[in-house]
């Protein structure tokens, strides 16, 4: 991150019916967001870019069922999306015809 924290996300199946316990401390709310929805670029928001230490960083939302998604969420969500539409097109293009 921009602050030096060092994240790593894990993406995973998780059972519907895993009973979560969110840090109330850490976060406001769990939701399942679709992969669809994250995949269609239409729901990508850029923001205004912020400087921090000199340099531009881009910011990025998402709005989903009443949910905002933002900052370092919104950052790896779109990275992932990024990765998931790239490997989309590749697929496209090498299944034969």
């Amino acid at each position: 991150t921009p602050t030096g924290y060092v994240v790593r996300p894990v993406i995973a199946h998780v059972p519907k019916a895993m009973e979560y316990q969110p840090d109330q401390n850490e976060v406001a709310s769990i939701f399942h967001l679709p992969m669809e929805f994250l995949l269609d670029d239409k729901n990508e928001h850029q923001l205004e870019p912020i400087s921090y230490e000199g340099r531009l960083y881009r910011i990025y939302e998402y709005r989903y069922d009443g949910h905002r998604i933002w900052g370092l969420t919104a950052r790896i969500l779109n990275k992932i999306a990024r990765i998931a539409r790239k490997n989309k097109k590749l697929q496209k293009r090498s299944k034969p015809r």
